[in-house]
């Protein structure tokens, strides 16, 4: 199979697409898809991988971001590799090749499925939802999310304690609180961890990928973060208007 490789990534070539849009900074849209029918056994899926992703006007601002968008989006077992999708499908199918050589009786049909998706773009900060989705044998597929925020006049990350007012930590925890008991229809006088939530010290812990958006702050706690992966993610956005003491005003994307 892998030495047939050349041949299958010239086949995806033409499933490469662009797509213009235009917000504050212009960027574009691509996707790179591969299908590979490994294995001709009744049942068994072809290999699949799919990636999409976003490119920035060729400035130097904007290859900046394309640079800091690709190491996130083609590392592969945390290796970045060459930051394109040939290279990434060449790694995903050799561990692919390296999964057969020790289970050969036991062919799955590997997919993997990677998105970088921008949800805000304005002069004060660019924000990138990255997603991705992977079975790679085992029990169950992996699903997760990563936020990253930029700005816009340099390409620097923007983290956390950049965009909130000092003391304001404890505050956005109970915050988070509220609007994840919002999100799962659980009252304000549950137990969370009677309702199946893993707690720190009695409290809930701040989400690991938290930004902003074009509506608000996006909260994600991801599978394992606080909770089984049965319990899926915990994906909310706590508006604007509960934000003006937690953000600095400077960084409101649409105070003038």
């Amino acid at each position: 199979m892998l030495k047939n490789l050349f041949f299958y990534l010239l086949a995806a070539l033409p499933l490469l697409t662009v797509g213009q849009k235009t917000d504050s900074l212009s960027y574009k849209s691509s996707d790179f898809k591969l299908s590979i029918n490994t294995n001709q056994e009744e049942g068994i899926q072809p290999i699949e991988l799919s990636i999409s992703s976003v490119l920035f006007t060729d400035t130097i601002i904007g290859s900046s971001i394309n640079k800091l968008i690709n190491h996130k989006l083609y590392s592969y077992n945390n290796d970045s590799l060459n930051c394109n999708g040939f290279a990434f499908a060449a790694s995903f199918l050799a561990n692919y090749g390296d999964f057969l050589k020790d289970f050969p009786d036991n062919p799955m049909n590997w997919s993997i499925d990677k998105k970088a998706k921008v949800i805000l773009n304005n002069q004060k900060l660019v924000t990138i939802e990255f997603f991705e989705f992977s079975y790679e044998g085992g029990a169950h597929p992996n699903t997760s999310f990563t936020l990253m925020m930029l700005d816009p006049q340099n390409a620097k990350e923007i983290h956390l304690e950049d965009i909130l007012i000092p003391g304001s930590y404890q505050p956005l925890v109970k915050l988070c609180e509220r609007y994840l008991r919002l999100s799962r229809n659980i009252s304000g006088k549950a137990n969370l961890e009677e309702e199946g939530f893993w707690l720190d010290k009695g409290a809930l812990p701040l989400a690991e990928n938290i930004a902003l958006s074009n509506t608000g702050l996006r909260v994600i706690y991801n599978s394992y973060e606080i909770a089984p992966y049965a319990m899926g993610q915990s994906d909310f956005t706590i508006p604007y208007s509960e934000l003006s003491k937690i953000l600095k005003p400077e960084i409101l994307p649409y105070q003038k």
